[in-house]
């Protein structure tokens, strides 16, 4: 358990540290000396990274790859608030007046949004079945509608984030119950699928006390008992009964009316 928590707490942490680059490397342009911006772009490609993270063991990759993506989402949901704010504040104080200044800063702040949204779209996109197709195309039919788009951003983080809780947590109690072999099963002849008719056909070639034979015969419907007649008996009895009875002459119907 100490682990776990470990493992947990250093998840958080690498969830922060991962929305403080983002919002460093997004909306820092004006304060970056030339020769600190590759460090600044690392800094943007290890908040891209950093999610994989997890203190979770997942079934497969699959899932493991949803919730990298369903984090990078929820980053980029709570940075690109802060974004915006930071840049109305530099074009009201720092940047006033100063367009092309402030241009290039709303210009590395999308492209180091766009590029944490891209890496979670299509992670989740990719790997999520819960998504359906409905989902999938009104995420990109609503996208470019401000307002819209954060509403299906809403909608696709919760699902996401909904089947990856759900499927860890399968996994999980799978893996605790893998011990105790609970689908094993004591037995392992199970008489499923056979019908009555198969059980008629055994009985009546298996050497039984006439009293356990009675029993089973009795509780089965005559038409079933018929089925397991074998077929040349069928067919002959089939015949007899078609077999059309013969008409009396009208001579010994005289005969037996006198």
């Amino acid at each position: 358990c100490s682990m776990k928590r470990g493992s947990g707490m250093v998840e958080a942490l690498l969830y922060w540290v991962s929305f403080g680059l983002v919002c460093i490397c997004a909306n820092c342009f004006y304060f970056v000396a030339p020769g600190l911006a590759p460090l600044f772009a690392a800094g943007a490609v290890a908040a891209n990274l950093l999610p994989l993270y997890s203190a979770k063991q997942f079934p497969n990759s699959k899932i493991k790859i949803c919730n990298h993506g369903t984090k990078c989402l929820k980053l980029f949901a709570l940075s690109v608030v802060v974004s915006t704010c930071c840049q109305l504040v530099l074009l009201f104080t720092v940047l006033k007046g100063q367009w092309l200044q402030w241009g290039l800063s709303v210009l590395v702040c999308v492209c180091v949004e766009a590029a944490l949204f891209w890496n979670g779209i299509i992670s989740v996109y990719t790997t999520s079945l819960q998504l359906g197709i409905k989902l999938r195309v009104l995420g990109i039919v609503f996208g470019p509608i401000p307002v819209a788009h954060l509403i299906m951003l809403q909608k696709i983080i919760r699902t996401t984030s909904q089947e990856v809780r759900v499927e860890t947590e399968k996994h999980q109690l799978n893996t605790a119950r893998h011990a105790q072999q609970v689908c094993n099963t004591k037995y392992p002849l199970l008489l499923l699928g056979i019908s009555s008719t198969s059980i008629i056909g055994a009985v009546s070639r298996v050497s039984l006390p006439q009293t356990a034979r009675r029993f089973i015969m009795a509780n089965t419907s005559r038409r079933r008992r018929y089925r397991t007649v074998p077929p040349s008996w069928r067919s002959a009895s089939k015949t007899s009964c078609s077999r059309p009875v013969a008409k009396r002459s009208t001579s010994s119907r005289i005969q037996k009316a006198g």
